[in-house]
């Protein structure tokens, strides 16, 4: 809970050990909530609870931006998945056509290529685009890879 509240408040938190179950929140020395006599069995207070009288106190929760820029996927990989996709495609198009396998074959052949595709895609995501999808990149979408 300290680490928590750390993080999402930015406020300086002291975590006392205490006996088993035991579990207090003291906000400048003023008890604010109290596991109780249930604590001893793991029951403690909520998260939400535990927000609400921190808020209701006056710290004010961190905007977090960096973590929104990191939920996004960064045009260089989606580029890089689209090649991806389209060269596991190809590949399993022109197994078709030459060695005519059973369908269980054939999916079983397009799993293991796209899975060769993701070292690919992770190198992208580490801003390493390589030159078939820069390529492709440039013919399709007329902007220059990195």
């Amino acid at each position: 809970m300290a680490a928590l509240l750390r993080r999402e408040f930015d406020v300086d938190v002291e975590l006392v050990e205490g006996h088993y179950g035991e579990f207090t929140l003291l906000i400048d020395g003023d008890k604010v909530i109290s596991g109780g006599p249930l604590g001893f069995v793991g029951v403690l207070p909520s998260t939400r609870e535990i927000r609400v009288l921190v808020e209701a106190r006056g710290a004010r929760p961190v905007q977090r931006k960096d973590l929104a820029h990191r939920a996004r996927i960064s045009s260089d990989v989606r580029w890089t998945i689209l090649t991806s996709l389209l060269a596991t495609l190809l590949a399993a198009g022109l197994l078709a056509v030459i060695q005519r396998p059973r369908l269980v074959s054939l999916l079983g052949w397009t799993v293991f290529l796209a899975l060769l595709q993701l070292p690919i895609v992770y190198a992208s995501s580490r801003g390493r685009v390589d030159p078939c999808t820069a390529w492709l990149r440039r013919v399709l979408g007329g902007v220059g890879g990195r």
